[in-house]
């Protein structure tokens, strides 16, 4: 009877870290995300609930066992599945990175370098090339694709901790405020497009196409190849002062360096009135780069004058803090 089910049980367990996951991100099983949630892994949950009750009661057959009542939470359902492992029904390894964090700052301590040797950067090919492999991350592969292809892109500054916070930050508290479905994306100063590869990444978000827009010429390419050729892609260079916002009407413009902008209302103005948009400042004041840089979040949402806010906090960063507003201009 168990060997009938072994198949089955796989596919239940790995249904349920799906689960727990998804829960752990602070979305729930039940009403409307919870259905989305369901097509996404491709069951139902009454199947779900039944295989699992049936795998309990073999279970508790065959070991003695008292399973705890998962009830249809995802994270009984982890529970359970945890259970199963224990007593050695089931040999599912979890998941690589859980989901569930929303530490956006961790502590790594002794994980800096003192000294570097002269083939940093093999030995970091070689690492990222081997992560990539080991967790089947697509995003994980398009570093080393990157790194392979453009060796004078500066992807350990794109990829530093810092920067990871700061676009996880946002792609999180963008979800939050605005949901994950887009049919036009304009991201300006998007660079390498770090933001973009995250937000195609990331199964909550379906984008119809994201545009991603840099002054900089030498950045599409490595923009390109960073999310993996997706046809839903186009890095353009261009200066975002030129572009015809009122026209392509973006249903949601992401802009999350602000302060190499002078006047960030005045940019503000070229975009339809009812645009959605993201945007980021920070305080960093002694980076030469940076022509506008704001004190305070509450300066920062002064100086936008959006005329909807949906979402404004702040991200203390080790040498400065990271604003971010979500709204409507």
């Amino acid at each position: 009877q168990f060997l009938k089910l072994a198949a089955g049980m796989a596919h239940i367990a790995r249904l349920a870290i799906e689960f727990a996951c998804l829960e752990g991100r602070g979305l729930g099983i039940d009403g409307k995300n919870g259905q989305r949630l369901m097509r996404e892994v491709g069951c139902h949950r009454p199947q779900v609930t039944a295989d699992f009750q049936h795998m309990r009661a073999i279970a508790e057959e065959m070991c003695g066992n008292h399973l705890p009542d998962f009830g249809g939470r995802a994270g009984k359902m982890r529970q359970t599945v945890d259970v199963l492992i224990q007593i050695e029904i089931l040999h599912f390894p979890p998941p690589l990175a859980p989901l569930g964090s929303r530490n956006y700052n961790i502590r790594m301590p002794n994980a800096t370098m003192p000294s570097a040797p002269e083939d940093t950067r093999e030995l970091a090919f070689d690492l990222v090339r081997g992560l990539a492999a080991y967790s089947g991350n697509p995003l994980a592969g398009a570093i080393a694709r990157v790194m392979a292809k453009h060796p004078e892109a500066e992807i350990g500054t794109a990829f530093n901790h810092n920067q990871v916070a700061c676009k996880m930050w946002a792609r999180d508290c963008l979800f939050t405020a605005c949901g994950g479905r887009y049919r036009r994306v304009w991201l300006m100063g998007g660079w390498y497009g770090v933001l973009a590869a995250m937000l195609f990444d990331d199964s909550r978000f379906d984008i119809s196409l994201l545009e991603s827009f840099d002054i900089d010429p030498h950045v599409a390419a490595i923009a390109r190849t960073l999310t993996g050729g997706e046809s839903r892609f186009h890095a353009v260079t261009a200066d975002m002062y030129g572009l015809d916002y009122r026209e392509a009407k973006p249903d949601l413009v992401i802009n999350t360096s602000c302060e190499h902008i002078a006047d960030v209302r005045a940019w503000l103005n070229l975009l339809l009135p009812g645009t959605t948009v993201l945007l980021q400042s920070n305080d960093y004041f002694s980076e030469p780069t940076h022509v506008n840089c704001m004190p305070t979040l509450a300066a920062f949402a002064e100086h936008a004058a959006l005329a909807e806010t949906l979402y404004a906090d702040e991200l203390p960063q080790k040498k400065y803090t990271r604003f971010m507003l979500i709204g409507r201009v």
